[in-house]
């Protein structure tokens, strides 16, 4: 039988008649019922799947959204099972000249290009959201330290290389920051945060398209 919804096909069901002999029109009658009620609830339900994932990802990036992040993160630090994390924030070098003289469309161009490449430079565990306008957060997990720090000039350096066909003209660089959290006990998330931005910050500050690190002494160093 084939489950119908607002003249869309969402499925189909099928029923067995344990009971010898013909099916009344009071059981057909039932059956049918069961079946749109069925389908209402398929059609639904597969609707707000489509609406979570989409609340979940950046239209422009395909990245995951802040909000989504940021619960992804909380969870992974309440299981607290995949310590050390590190978290990369970066944000693109001049990337206002970039709108001003080019063009959004120039800019849309850019961050897309930037977030495919962090895209195929996260692991499989790992986590990319567009944090904010051209800032994007990385979470690395079970990574220490020195290996978020040779993974984050990794991917400096990757972000250089980037050519946009149709802006040819364009030379992107990015400043990093990074942030170690060694156990669940040891900062808060909040705390995390509050510290790669900093870090982001010292990198802007002390000449942009370079990686800082935040160490213990509260300050960001290399």
């Amino acid at each position: 039988l084939p489950l119908m919804y607002q003249d869309r096909l969402v499925g189909y069901v099928e029923f067995f008649h344990l009971s010898a002999g013909q099916v009344g029109l009071d059981q057909l009658a039932s059956v049918s019922a069961l079946a749109d009620t069925a389908a209402a609830v398929l059609f639904n339900a597969r609707r707000f799947r489509v609406s979570e994932q989409e609340a979940a990802t950046d239209t422009l990036t395909d990245l995951q959204t802040r909000r989504s992040f940021e619960r992804a993160v909380a969870l992974i630090a309440q299981e607290g099972k995949i310590f050390p994390l590190s978290l990369v924030l970066l944000d693109l070098d001049h990337f206002k000249q970039v709108n001003d003289v080019w063009g959004h469309q120039a800019g849309d161009a850019v961050l897309q290009a930037v977030a495919k490449v962090c895209r195929l430079w996260t692991r499989e565990g790992d986590l990319a959201c567009r944090w904010g306008g051209e800032e994007i957060l990385i979470l690395l997990t079970a990574t220490g330290a020195l290996q978020a720090l040779r993974a984050a000039e990794r991917l400096r350096e990757e972000i250089s290389k980037i050519h946009c066909e149709a802006y040819p003209q364009i030379r992107i660089t990015a400043s990093l920051g990074v942030v170690t959290w060694p156990s669940a006990t040891s900062l808060t998330l909040g705390e995390c945060f509050a510290r790669v931005d900093q870090s982001l910050y010292q990198a802007k500050s002390s000449g942009r398209n370079q990686v800082k690190v935040w160490q213990d002494e509260h300050k960001a160093a290399f």
